[in-house]
């Protein structure tokens, strides 16, 4: 009983540490958009000439743009220290060793290469593939605006009454063919005219002012350093701007409202060194000259952070006895201070891995964290979470005194600040309710829901890949994945936001990039999304560094799949896989279907690269294939890679790029018989 009372007084006096959380509303929109999808090409380069109709203007609709060459923006370089994990604690993937003649038997296995296309003369061949047909389309302005009028002149009509655009700066004007309210008139045959204003109007100019944290800069003539500043939309970059090193300012002309405005900060090796960008979203009303946010440019410490004693009272210590941490699902170490910072370089933005971090007489603790960002871990000492267990036990009636028994920490927060009223449910919880404490930041069996602190907690789940989803009275409030393992405390804080911003969901086949409707489920919509046939739908997330899971579903001969995304990113990306593709591979490889492994298929579009997995299993096996789904001898460029024989569990992949040297990782979880889409884009 004295330890019990030991054990109350422990935890209430020492709960307070700060977590991050968020909120997430989502609306579905049906605005069709239509995508040119060129065969020869891999996916990411083929949605480069989508056009977005629903985005555009009439001068939009008229004056394409001139079309890019698309690619990653980081030159051929080789790193001055590659990463490589432990070997003890990874298990390498076999390669299936392809000869010649079995990739000229493996032909069959790609999808139908483009219709040939008819002879054009010599000008027009010279053409890039998606431009050949341009000349076809419209000799002249005049002919592609009648054509355009005459196709879509009820659409144009009836969304320029809606929109009451009859004075905006550029607008087309339906003569005798429609009357003050848009409807249409038919006098004869109907006449149009176009009448098209200054495109200035239309465009943006964003200026403002950045600054830089942390970071060093001499100029480029004594460094090689450099600032860019760039507008960026899926992934793909769009209109460049100008930076003045002078007094820190950035100017910027975009034509599009969609994507994000960064500022970049490279060394002469074109490596990154600092980044701060601002969403365009909240442009989209605004026409001319505008001033844009201060953007704050700090080292680019990839994976990063602090680690914070739980203790309040020892969160000012200036040392912490025997601190460690490893990355990587445990593969490898990373670079400490007795200060509590931790760091980790050379892993790209975008990645999440399962980080460890150990002090002495503190429980190991665990969480996914992004990298680009610092992290804030805390450190749980043992006697705290001894008696956590005790109270439980005793409240319950159970025994869950287990000192390996794995524990879930973490907060709710609206904007945040603690909140009461959060209820936390486990996917796979086995009748385990969560715990919830007072105002005296002891646990309280008649809770049912947070208190005005915010915390919960879940004690002896069983090892694995836990998905987390909170409610507020009948409402979603947010969500959280989290990785437990015996002999550890692992954080998952519960976070929501007031502000959303748009987000691009697209679906597409993997090696045509031609779009697929799909049912879609992410983790924070209660309803399923119906995915158009356009492949394209708009909604409403807050901006947080998250790792969601999303299944989906598509028609035959596609197969269902779950995803992962990153919640603080505008856009997410699904590429189709078609199941006789993934039987002929299997096919080709001689493998037995194991009833209870999964399958991985991950994509690589900017650079050859070398996947592995961290632990998963010994029957694995990887493939890797091109950008059209044959079998290759290695990574390349535009392909892929298939695991076969993953294990049941939580996971993490990685991907070692061959021109940047870095590492792109991410955690899935891999149950019996799943297939797990992974998609590698470096921004």
């Amino acid at each position: 009983m004295i330890a019990t009372r030991a054990g109350l007084i422990l935890l209430g006096a020492t709960l307070l540490f700060p977590l991050s959380t968020e909120r997430l509303r989502f609306i579905q929109l049906t605005t069709p958009l239509s995508v040119s999808a060129e065969k020869s090409h891999p996916p990411y380069i083929a949605f480069a000439e989508a056009e977005r109709r629903a985005d555009l203007d009439e001068w939009d609709l008229m004056d394409r743009h001139q079309s890019k060459k698309l690619g990653t923006d980081m030159a051929e370089v080789t790193p001055d220290s590659a990463m490589t994990l432990a070997g003890d604690q990874v298990l390498r993937l076999e390669t299936v060793k392809i000869t010649k003649a079995e990739v000229a038997a493996a032909e069959a296995l790609a999808p139908s290469d483009p219709e040939p296309r008819a002879e054009q003369g010599p000008a027009v061949a010279q053409l890039p593939p998606h431009q050949e047909e341009w000349p076809q389309q419209a000799s002249t302005w005049s002919e592609q605006a009648r054509q355009l009028l005459s196709e879509n002149a009820t659409k144009i009509a009836l969304q320029a009454a809606a929109n009451d655009r009859a004075e905006a700066a550029s607008r087309i004007l339906l003569g005798s063919g429609t009357d003050e309210n848009g409807n249409i008139i038919h006098k004869g045959l109907d006449q149009a005219r176009v009448e098209i204003h200054d495109r200035a109007n239309h465009d943006l100019e964003i200026s403002g002012d950045f600054r830089l944290s942390g970071i060093g800069y001499a100029g480029e003539t004594a460094n090689g350093h450099r600032f860019e500043v760039v507008r960026r939309q899926e992934g793909i970059s769009q209109e460049r701007g100008e930076v003045d090193v002078r007094n820190n300012s950035y100017r910027i002309r975009v034509q599009g409202r969609g994507g994000d405005v960064v500022v970049l900060l490279k060394d002469a090796q074109n490596h990154l060194i600092g980044e701060a960008s601002f969403r365009l979203s909240n442009f989209a009303m605004n026409q001319g000259q505008v001033r844009g946010p201060e953007l704050v440019l700090i080292d680019r410490e990839d994976v990063a952070g602090s680690a914070v004693p739980a203790y309040a009272g020892l969160a000012q210590n200036k040392s912490i006895a025997g601190l460690s941490g490893t990355a990587f699902s445990g593969a490898t170490g990373v670079q400490t201070s007795r200060n509590g910072d931790f760091e980790l370089g050379n892993v790209h933005r975008g990645s999440f891995t399962l980080l460890a971090m150990t002090a002495k007489d503190h429980e190991k603790t665990l969480t996914l964290v992004p990298a680009g960002f610092r992290a804030k871990v805390p450190l749980f000492p043992k006697s705290m979470i001894t008696s956590l267990k005790q109270i439980v036990s005793e409240q319950r009636n159970m025994n869950l005194n287990d000192p390996a028994a794995p524990v879930i920490w973490g907060r709710a927060e609206l904007n945040g600040k603690p909140l009461a009223g959060v209820r936390v449910e486990a996917e796979s919880a086995g009748g385990l309710n969560a715990v919830y404490f007072n105002q005296f930041m002891i646990p309280d069996a008649s809770l049912s829901a947070t208190s005005e602190n915010g915390l919960y907690s879940f004690v002896g789940l069983a090892p694995g890949f836990h998905a987390l989803l909170a409610r507020r009275g009948e409402g979603y409030f947010a969500h959280q994945n989290v990785v437990t393992e015996r002999g550890s405390v692992s954080v998952a804080d519960l976070s929501s936001k007031l502000k959303t911003d748009q987000v691009i969901f697209r679906v597409y086949d993997a090696f045509t990039a031609e779009p697929r409707p799909a049912r879609l489920a992410h983790q924070g919509v209660e309803e399923e999304l119906e995915i158009p046939a356009t492949g394209v739908t708009r909604v409403l997330l807050p901006e947080e560094h998250r790792l969601s899971l999303v299944n989906v579903a598509p028609d035959a001969p596609y197969m269902p799949a779950t995803y992962t995304t990153d919640d603080s990113a505008s856009y997410a990306h699904f590429p189709l896989i078609r199941g006789d593709w993934l039987n002929a591979i299997r096919a080709h490889m001689r493998l037995d279907d194991d009833p209870m492994a999964s399958t991985v298929i991950g994509f690589v579009p900017d650079q050859g690269f070398t996947a592995e997995a961290v632990n998963p299993g010994d029957r694995a096996r990887v493939l890797y294939f091109d950008s059209q789904g044959r079998p290759s001898a290695k990574g390349e460029a535009g392909g892929g890679f298939v695991i076969f024989g993953m294990a049941p569990g939580a996971r993490e992949i990685t991907v070692f790029g061959e021109s940047t040297g870095r590492v792109f990782t991410r955690v899935i979880a891999a149950d019996s018989q799943a297939l797990n889409v992974l998609l590698f884009k470096a921004d």
